[in-house]
């Protein structure tokens, strides 16, 4: 395990060391039953970042996400005066296997959180444990595998509740559980790098290269347009 703390989460940083490794806030997907798709597809996405270095994703945000960011710090003083635990800031924790790796919302001594800064009646729904469970704790269980934690706090924190402006559950190392995301996200490197490796072996001829060159340079010419970035 390796802790890295010399960057902030969503930074170009962050966003660079996280390219072509499985993350922990993909746990769900990599567990999920049936066919398989979501996990292959989710397999697919983390490929396509080693094979398209160049390509940026849209990175998502609404006013949820930018909440959460915002609310984040009061967040952590809420949760450190209730629980007397201090929590460490962290940008990524590599696991052993370079390859997988994630993003805690901060790490204590023992254990680590997971914050959420929910709308009202989410977080009147985060009372219900089983609620939280089902929707969080794989990610959860996946972070105490990476970082060789034994727990893992909950923490929904929304201001406007004046009743209840913090919830708290603590979730407990499973390791049934940690078993089978291990063994999905080991086979899965093998299999990102398997569909890597046979991308590879197209070998474009050199004016293939250059007309994707020059497709590439043509959008970033429209896309700097339509974001106002050029004003033709």
């Amino acid at each position: 395990m390796k802790i890295l703390t010399h960057f902030e989460q969503r930074s170009t940083e962050w966003f660079e060391i996280r390219r072509g490794k499985l993350s922990m806030s993909r746990a769900k997907d990599l567990l999920t039953a049936g066919k398989g798709k979501t996990r292959a597809s989710y397999l697919r996405e983390v490929a396509a970042e080693i094979l398209a270095p160049g390509f940026e994703k849209d990175h998502f945000s609404n006013i949820h996400m930018q909440r959460g960011t915002e609310l984040e710090t009061f967040a952590v003083a809420a949760y450190e005066m209730e629980t007397r635990k201090r929590v460490e800031h962290c940008g990524f924790v590599l696991a052993d296997n370079k390859n997988i790796g994630c993003s805690p919302d901060g790490l204590t001594k023992n254990g680590g959180i997971e914050i959420k800064s929910p709308i009202p009646t989410n977080h009147l729904r985060y009372l219900d444990r089983h609620a939280v469970a089902v929707e969080h704790e794989q990610q959860m269980q996946g972070c105490m595998w990476v970082c060789e934690r034994d727990t893992w706090d909950f923490v929904s924190f929304c201001p406007w509740v004046e009743a209840a402006p913090m919830i708290i559950h603590q979730f407990k190392r499973d390791d049934e559980t940690i078993k089978r995301l291990a063994d999905s996200a080991l086979r899965g490197v093998e299999e990102v790098a398997a569909l890597v490796e046979e991308a590879r072996k197209f070998d474009p001829p050199k004016i293939l290269q250059n007309i994707a060159s020059e497709a590439i340079t043509a959008w970033q010419l429209l896309n700097a347009e339509y974001t106002g970035e050029v004003q033709l």
